[in-house]
């Protein structure tokens, strides 16, 4: 079956002139594009062959769907000659084909998401975590750090350059607070109940809710899990205003500690992944 482009989608069938982006919503014929783009190449470059041609897509259902539209563009015979995946089975062909280059066993272990987890629940020990702490490391927080090693690796960004944003980010809060202040909300954080009051704070925080972070303190220095002025002495509500600046100054810090965090195991999950004969789906990419 034969569909005729749009002039747009000619245009870009027919591109000559090197790499191209071609940036493009739903419904508008990406897919057609593709597959009359590979054959027009076929038809203008006699000496191309089907096995010269890499056509890489997202998941295996668009797989799928452009090996059956490229059978029917192209016949069965030349279909099956070109190489048409998703962007992680390519690289997961490419990593099984160089295994030895790579120091990986003949048949390395993919991790998905879960096999993330474990690899990194090994670590614990090695890293002083206090935003992803071991007092009670929740499953949410575990994923939130696997996450940010994910978007490192898919943004290109190695752990040493991710360790040295943090370290400079760390540096920065210390020094606007300046060294008292910084020790004090250092030592805090050094306790269970500490960092339970430093993360509420930082959450409020992320909303840019001063008061809440207010509230918190007059509960604290009430000991009632109330928050109202009603009920305190001024003694109290002075100290509840003391303690919201100090656990401002705790919830900076934490966060930047957890990117510092981040960092460090990142940079232990990558050494630790061909040392386990393992690889992830974005170490494929």
């Amino acid at each position: 079956m034969i569909v005729t482009p749009t002039p747009e989608q000619r245009a870009i069938v027919e591109w000559a002139g090197g790499p191209l982006m071609v940036l493009a919503g739903a419904g508008t014929g990406k897919t057609t594009v593709i597959v009359e783009r590979v054959r027009w190449l076929l038809a203008a470059e006699p000496d191309l062959r089907p096995e010269n041609i890499l056509v890489l897509t997202y998941n295996v259902k668009a797989t799928d769907e452009l090996l059956g539209r490229f059978e029917r563009s192209l016949g069965l015979e030349v279909a099956r000659r070109l190489t048409v995946e998703n962007f992680h089975g390519f690289g997961f062909g490419l990593v099984r084909s160089h295994w030895r280059e790579l120091g990986l066993p003949a048949d390395p272990v993919v991790l998905d998401e879960i096999g993330q987890r474990l690899l990194v629940q090994r670590l614990r020990d090695r890293i002083r975590f206090r935003l992803y702490d071991g007092w009670g490391w929740h499953q949410s927080e575990l994923r939130d750090l696997i996450a940010s090693i994910d978007r490192a690796r898919d943004e290109g960004v190695t752990p040493a350059e991710y360790r040295a944003v943090a370290e400079a980010g760390l540096a920065e809060v210390a020094g606007a607070l300046g060294s008292a202040r910084y020790d004090d909300a250092l030592a805090t954080l050094d306790r269970p109940d500490g960092i339970a009051a430093a993360k509420a704070a930082s959450a409020r925080l992320s909303l840019d809710d001063h008061g809440s972070v207010v509230a918190i303190a007059r509960r604290i220095v009430r000991g009632d899990g109330r928050e109202a002025v009603a009920g305190m002495t001024p003694d109290q509500v002075r100290a509840a205003d003391v303690l919201a600046g100090r656990l401002e100054d705790q919830a900076r810090v934490l966060d930047a500690l957890g990117i510092l965090e981040q960092a460090v195991a990142y940079e232990e999950y990558a050494a630790e992944l061909p040392r386990s004969g393992a690889v992830d789906f974005g170490e494929q990419i």
